[in-house]
């Protein structure tokens, strides 16, 4: 545990006091929102369990603060957080390793339930040591949160299946509950109780539909499913057409992407498998392959409920391969490979002891590669992002007050608005009655005053490129000065832009969809326009897209 928090903490301040990530973004400042008294968040791209309890920490942290003397009012909190984020967002932070650690230990409790106290060793040194999990640990999304529950879910319907007491039926929709008000991609593992409970069933010799329908142990655990789910999300029903709206369209923006994916793509998915990561920058080589040949040997030796540990893993598989930009999701399964590869080694321990030390070398050298990775994220997360390394370089060379076009938020650098064009966007956002206006009165509050910042205009993708819902993406866009990217660089010039910042990731998203107007954009400006300074990563490890600034 102690080697899993040390992962874990190395780096969690990463890009502070500037804030490179959406997902951390939208947690806390919705989170935040909710706290004027509003707890309708207006926004359901997740479900909102992970936003209440955010909610509640920052509020703890509140009365500490006053209490310490750091705040002396609600508005004074609100004004420091805009001024620098970095208290919140570190305490976050460790709200999410510390959930991480509870997945740790769960996976841990879970293969020495089933499997032997060395499987449950086993099991956690992958966990602790795992890229993905040490990598998403840094970032306030709810996922590690959402993990934990869908395990323990899975360990309550294991005890179904071996007892079939009412308390596991009632720990699996608990479980079940939570895990889908946290995330809703943990929706596929709802088929774990109903499972479990057939198994059970067939067990005890009363396999028929009318002993499954009848089961006075099914339906109450059924019934707090989605009791749970509307207790940690209450305005997905009090707010039924802004939660439906957006749930129906959170898969516009992979079905379009999907339009644009070639074969090969979908080996991601299987990457997910062969690497245990949900995005190729996390992967552990070879782990992969080590845990499918685990299962391979328990559906030799015909593990007890093989069925149901599999069951997880065929559903998510089954679900990312028509739209691989969502490998991502497949986060609830990769304990059960590292549980069931926990297993596998418990039982060549007492095998012949050539091929025991064969394995177990394999098994350590594979948990001291993944370590090995793992040293080199945090490594990365260690040093300064090459946003903030462009960011300080423009601060330097270029003039305050000169009119800058650049790309959409978070692969740009985070320049500071000029004052007079801060005060013009909250006038514009009180005549729209936009969501920013209280967030735009509080940045000109806390802004440095004339004499400060840049005139900034923005790259007018199509609102679907922005990756969000498209309506949110829209409404963002409508505070946004955006500037047309198809008019050539003499219109820029005409319209009083000065310079041009881009960056890598934009680029190859526009490739990515084949939006030729916009890559002929970038082109042109390569072509035309002075290149003044290229950012690039101080290393493979850090983090950040390189950034290219031009002046026309």
């Amino acid at each position: 545990m102690l080697l899993a928090l040390g992962l874990r903490l190395w780096g969690i301040g990463f890009g502070l006091p500037y804030r490179y990530w959406t997902e951390e973004y939208k947690v806390l400042n919705y989170a935040l929102r909710m706290g004027s008294g509003d707890l309708n968040p207006h926004f359901f791209e997740y479900p909102t369990l992970y936003l209440y309890f955010t909610l509640v920490v920052c509020g703890l942290h509140y009365i500490a603060g006053r209490a310490l003397g750091w705040y002396h009012s609600s508005h004074d909190f609100a004004v420091s957080f805009v001024r620098d984020p970095s208290r919140l967002y570190l305490l976050a932070r460790i709200m999410e390793t510390l959930w991480s650690l509870a997945l740790v230990f769960l996976t841990y409790r879970v293969a020495k339930r089933f499997f032997g106290r060395r499987a449950g060793l086993w099991s956690a040194l992958f966990a602790a040591v795992l890229p993905h999990f040490v990598a998403i640990s840094h970032v306030i999304k709810g996922d590690t949160a959402a993990a934990f529950f869908c395990l323990l879910a899975l360990w309550a319907g294991l005890e179904i299946t071996e007892g079939g007491r009412l308390k596991h039926y009632l720990i699996c929709g608990l479980s079940l509950g939570l895990a889908c008000t946290i995330k809703y991609y943990a929706a596929p593992m709802l088929l774990i109780g109903p499972t479990a409970h057939w198994l059970w069933l067939n067990k005890e010799g009363r396999g028929s539909w009318k002993s499954f329908f009848l089961s006075r142990k099914l339906w109450p655990a059924a019934a707090m499913i989605p009791l749970v789910f509307f207790m940690g999300s209450p305005y997905a029903l009090l707010d039924w057409p802004a939660f439906w709206n957006d749930v129906r369209n959170i898969r516009s923006p992979w079905k379009t992407a999907s339009e644009h994916i070639v074969w090969k793509d979908y080996f991601l998915v299987f990457r997910s498998w062969i690497e245990i990561a949900g995005v190729p920058r996390n992967g552990a080589p070879w782990l992969g392959p080590f845990c499918l040949g685990a299962i391979a040997w328990h559906r030799r030796e015909r593990t007890k409920h093989l069925a149901l540990w599999l069951l997880p893993i065929a559903v998510y598989t089954a679900i990312t391969l028509p739209t691989p930009m969502v490998w991502g999701y497949m986060l609830p399964i990769f304990p059960i490979f590292l549980i069931l590869a926990g297993g596998f080694l418990e039982n060549v321990a007492v095998s012949n002891q050539t091929i025991r030390r064969l394995v177990l070398g394999l098994a350590g050298a594979l948990a001291a590669g993944c370590l090995a990775k793992s040293l080199l994220l945090d490594y990365g997360l260690s040093l300064k992002d090459s946003r903030t390394v462009a960011k300080e370089w423009i601060e330097v060379h270029i003039p305050a007050g000169s009119k800058i076009l650049m790309g959409n938020y978070p692969y740009s650098p985070p320049l500071l608005q000029t004052y007079k064009q801060l005060k013009s966007l909250h006038q514009k956002a009180i005549e729209i009655k936009s969501y920013k206006e209280q967030y735009l009165k509080l940045q000109i509050e806390a802004h440095p005053g004339t004499g400060h910042g840049y005139e900034l205009y923005t790259i007018g993708i199509p609102p679907i490129m922005v990756g969000a819902l498209v309506h949110m993406a829209k409404e963002a866009q409508q505070m946004q000065n955006l500037v047309p990217y198809d008019q050539g660089l003499d219109y820029l010039r005409q319209s009083g832009i000065q310079y041009v910042i881009t960056n890598r990731s934009d680029e190859e998203n526009a490739k990515f969809v084949k939006n030729a107007a916009l890559v002929s954009f970038y082109e042109q400006l390569r072509r035309d326009a002075k290149l003044l300074n290229a950012v690039t990563p101080d290393s493979r490890w850090a983090v950040g897209p390189a950034i290219f600034i031009f002046q026309l």
